[in-house]
């Protein structure tokens, strides 16, 4: 069909909606290939009643449990790997599923404090999808350390936590990537923050934080401001911190922390010689709160008969010193913190100071911090 030239531009009639430009010539549209004439239909591509079905079948799972299932440990009197087990570290599981919003560790030496950090950052990173978490230490080798040996060495030794993982995507020291597009970003901090600039964050693990200054993590949490989290059906604004180190002295910042604003949990051990006061009545139990007065010659002792007690015994269990602080005023997210001791017996305690045994000041043993000072 012919067309009418129309020179005159206001005359042209524009269709947004099929994105064509027609003349003013009469009216009449032209004709179009068969193929443009195609009337689009969309279909039905969300199947709800399936997503939900899905969705139900979800379990749930505690990073506890996820641990034990996916994290292998070597077992150096077999020379294998075996799944971490809990059996000898109870008192590690409620730390590992505690649902509290900021975490503070206050550990001595050979804890497994740092074995603890990477089992959650992974188990975090494995089980939530899209999860950003930094950890930061206070220097490069230390953050160099840790990627490599709690993070790479999990990884490669557990058939379960390679399949999170590819070739094609970035395992660096300074970041982690999941097939789930959660990630895991490193970084140092001693003297300022700003390696730690704009990096988005849900969760932020601070390491040595003895070591940091109080000024800059003030600075790092900035990066967890826009994070908005399902925590327990709830929806949580703001990120989830955890913070642990070892005090080598009662002025730090970990000291002040753990001092100021945390509930002081303590792992007591009881002993079951003794019938004391408990109210009204006589209990046969003697809370032990472990310090160096609990250091026998072969293992602990109660600090009242110096009998041996067992730590992993079924009674012993968490205890807060401090559990006020949760209704505080003044603070309005008080941590929920945790004193490790060696309390599995991975130390010799027989080369401490013991009255019978004067070979090592007690001085010099908590220097050494084999248990944290309180």
């Amino acid at each position: 069909m012919p067309f009418e030239i129309v020179e005159d531009r206001e005359t042209i009639d524009r269709d947004f909606s099929s994105a064509f430009v027609y003349l003013n010539n009469g009216d009449v549209e032209p004709d179009l290939p068969d193929e443009w004439e195609y009337d689009y239909e969309p279909e039905e591509s969300f199947d709800a009643e399936y997503f939900e079905q899905r969705r139900s079948s979800l379990i749930g799972v505690t990073r506890s449990k996820f641990v034990e299932f996916a994290i292998m440990m070597p077992d150096k009197e077999t020379n294998t790997y075996k799944r971490f087990d809990f059996s000898q570290r109870r008192y590690l599981r409620q730390i590992y599923d505690t649902p509290s919003i900021r975490t503070l560790l206050k550990c001595g030496r050979q804890v497994e404090k740092s074995t603890l950090l990477g089992n959650t950052l992974l188990s975090y990173s494995c089980i939530n999808s899209a999860m950003n978490c930094l950890y930061v230490s206070p220097t490069s080798l230390q953050t160099k350390t840790f990627s490599n040996d709690r993070l790479r060495e999990p990884i490669e030794t557990s058939s379960y936590l390679k399949s999170w993982t590819t070739s094609k995507l970035v395992d660096s020291i300074s970041l982690k990537k999941f097939i789930n597009r959660s990630q895991i970003t490193l970084r140092y901090a001693f003297l300022n923050a700003d390696r730690c600039r704009g990096i988005p964050a849900d969760i932020i693990c601070l390491d040595e934080v003895q070591d940091l200054l109080t000024d800059n993590i003030g600075v790092i949490e900035e990066c967890a401001s826009h994070s908005v989290l399902n925590i327990g059906g709830k929806t949580h604004k703001g990120g989830l911190f955890i913070y642990s180190g070892t005090p080598k002295s009662l002025d730090n910042t970990l000291e002040f922390y753990w001092s100021n604003q945390s509930t002081q949990n303590e792992w007591v051990v009881p002993c079951h010689r003794h019938a004391i006061q408990a109210g009204d009545s006589m209990s046969k139990v003697y809370w032990n709160i472990l310090d160096e007065d609990n250091i026998g010659l072969k293992s602990v002792v109660c600090d009242r008969c110096h009998n041996p007690i067992d730590v992993a015994d079924p009674m012993a269990q968490w205890a807060s010193l401090n559990p006020g602080i949760l209704k505080s005023s003044t603070i309005r997210t008080p941590f929920e913190g945790f004193r490790i001791p060696p309390v599995d017996g991975s130390v010799d305690q027989s080369r401490f100071h013991h009255p019978e045994a004067g070979d090592v000041l007690q001085s010099d043993f908590l220097q050494r911090g084999a248990w944290a000072v309180i």
